[in-house]
């Protein structure tokens, strides 16, 4: 969903990209709020009987972030231990970056003509607020 905020702006559809970008970051302070497991269904019809927990953790991102401190993030699995790793400083970095770096930030030289937009520097800001380390906690 985020990529559609890089493909709008490039696109020159800046209130479209921020629009979406706007999405993406309330649905991760939504799920960022998660404190103590819940389960979560699934409503593609092939997917129907798998259910899902989403949890607190703490982790390393460090598919992203080289020498990563542990970083609040929220685990959602299956039974299977099938799982995606959800953490703030990601999007954080995919949205901020301004060279393409890897795969994840290759796409930044779009967000160029949208980030001195009042609302984008909030909107990163918002995510910026949801990044907990545990070093701030000690």
């Amino acid at each position: 969903m985020y990529q559609k905020t890089f493909f709008l702006s490039q696109a020159g559809e800046y209130d479209k990209a921020l629009l979406v970008l706007e999405d993406v970051v309330s649905l991760l302070e939504k799920a960022m709020a998660v404190a103590s497991p819940i389960k979560l269904g699934c409503s593609s019809p092939w997917l129907k009987d798998i259910i899902w927990t989403a949890e607190e953790d703490w982790g390393r991102p460090d598919n992203y972030i080289p020498n990563a401190e542990e970083e609040r993030m929220l685990l959602i699995h299956d039974e299977e231990w099938t799982c995606y790793c959800i953490y703030p400083s990601t999007y954080y970095q995919m949205l901020t970056y301004r060279e393409c770096t890897d795969c994840y930030t290759r796409h930044a030289k779009y967000l160029d003509p949208i980030r001195d937009d009042i609302r984008f520097r909030n909107l990163t800001e918002r995510i910026r607020a949801l990044i907990a380390t545990k070093n701030q906690r000690e």
